[in-house]
């Protein structure tokens, strides 16, 4: 399973809803969690979460890169392990990368 993560901000925030509707049209199997608007846990910036399978990863990536629009987008595994999902050698970006805060996972086991 992985989280895809599409970045935000105030400026830009119709463009992401703009995909959010498009991937609820396009994928519509998909979980999509909610707005947020703000930064939330190690986020940067405002964000919304799709829930992808690993048998639509490939595809769903690709979608992304497509339909992106100049939004950052982190994707990254959902192993249980927020701390080792979230390191840069475990992500993937779609746009821009940003900086993601680690620290709110405390030390690094």
């Amino acid at each position: 399973m992985y989280h895809v993560h599409v970045y935000f901000n105030t400026a830009a925030k119709d463009k992401a809803m703009t995909l959010r509707q498009k991937i609820a049209a396009d994928f519509p199997k998909l979980t999509q969690g909610r707005v947020h608007d703000a930064p939330v846990g190690p986020h940067p910036m405002g964000s919304f979460l799709v829930i992808v399978p690993d048998t639509l990863l490939y595809s769903f990536r690709g979608y992304l890169n497509e339909n992106h629009d100049g939004l950052s987008i982190l994707i990254h595994p959902e192993t249980g392990d927020d701390h080792h999902d979230h390191a840069e050698s475990n992500i993937l970006w779609v746009g821009t990368p940003q900086n993601i805060n680690l620290d709110i996972f405390g030390p690094k086991p």
